[in-house]
């Protein structure tokens, strides 16, 4: 092994003297991956040393790599992109964590299978997305019957279909609102194939991308394992209104965590239409709720106000002020005094501010 390492640093080099100005001008360096090292794979971990990136081949497919690629750049970056993802997931038997990174998704078709894959993280996420684009969509398809972790984050211009993968716990889910109406219906469909999962965190600017989506609750399936809910970032009214919709689909849900609090431009009364209603999760199993700087707002208090009177089996309600202070919020003693004076319909709930 260690005269065989030999041999490939001293082909790096060689490789990276004679392209680097072709690596360079093309951005080959980002896209195409290799190791001046060694992958170690048995049955009790993977080690992975990459650090050159580097296209060490004289050519791809009988294509020459020489020093004016022309238009046949994208030609071979795409051959060789398929080769290498087949040659390492193939090379790893027991791999167990894996993450693709937005320099892959130009691809047309990429099928992950691994029975040892625990934890998947994908970003496809781009600085300035072009514009939503669905006939140039790469189709993932992801079969790992023993995954437990999932993330993603980016701006769902691809497909993606996970087959398989009952055994999911944890899953996190963020996708900025670029085209929030023409990829509502892959938002739905990527949240429908985490209903195993056990705890779920989402961005407040995913749920907005439900609100293109007709009966949302009706096109859902059932959580029927999801326990513990966080949203990140701060919640407004579209956002707001699609998480109560949710909520109708999680019966067990026990834990609500609200990370970033409201927007100061929500507007929400006792009285309006999103809270006439109670979801099932709510009155029966709720048992936490965590709720992240707050700041006061009426539409915060409301919530909360809303919360004590109709989770009946609440045990503890978590707040957390901000330190952003305003003079025209009302002071933390105050919705504190006003709040644990209510009568609430579990004698149970302790209100703890921090």
């Amino acid at each position: 092994m260690e005269s065989s390492t030999k041999k490939w640093t001293e082909r790096v080099k060689q490789m990276a003297r004679k392209y680097i100005s072709i690596w360079i001008n093309w951005v080959i360096s980002d896209s195409i991956m290799s190791s001046i090292h060694e992958i170690n794979c048995n049955h009790e971990s993977i080690s992975c040393l990459l650090t050159v990136f580097v296209f060490p081949w004289d050519s791809v497919d009988g294509v020459p790599i020489t020093g004016d690629l022309g238009e046949k750049v994208d030609e071979i970056i795409t051959v060789v992109k398929v080769a290498l993802a087949h040659a390492i997931l193939a090379g790893c038997p027991v791999l167990e964590e894996l993450v693709l990174s937005d320099n892959w998704m130009n691809l047309k078709n990429i099928v992950i299978s691994s029975s040892t894959l625990k934890s998947l993280k994908i970003n496809d996420w781009e600085p300035f997305p072009p514009l939503y684009d669905p006939t140039s969509a790469c189709k993932i398809k992801i079969d790992a019957a023993n995954l437990t972790k999932f993330d993603y984050t980016g701006v769902l211009a691809n497909e993606f279909l996970l087959n398989n993968v009952s055994s999911l716990v944890k899953a996190c889910i963020h996708i900025p609102s670029e085209w929030p109406k023409e990829i509502a219906c892959r938002v739905i469909d990527l949240l429908k194939q985490q209903r195993y999962v056990v705890s779920l965190k989402l961005s407040s600017c995913t749920l907005e991308c439900l609100r293109f989506a007709d009966k949302m609750p009706a096109r859902f399936t059932v959580f029927s394992n999801l326990s513990h809910l966080t949203l990140t970032l701060k919640i407004g009214n579209y956002s707001f209104g699609a998480l109560m919709d949710f909520l109708y689909v999680c019966p067990i849900l026990q834990s609500i965590c609200l990370s970033e609090g409201f927007k100061k431009c929500m507007h929400l009364g006792e009285k309006d239409p999103v809270l006439l209603s109670i979801p099932l999760c709510m009155s029966n199993c709720l048992k936490t709720l965590t709720f992240n700087k707050l700041h006061a707002y009426n539409s915060e208090i409301c919530v909360l106000k809303y919360v004590l009177k109709y989770a009946h089996v609440l045990e503890k309600m978590d707040i957390s002020c901000s330190k952003s202070w305003f003079p025209f919020l009302k002071d933390t003693s105050k919705v504190r005094k006003e709040l644990e004076t209510l009568q609430k319909s579990s004698t149970a709930c302790v209100i703890k501010f921090s």
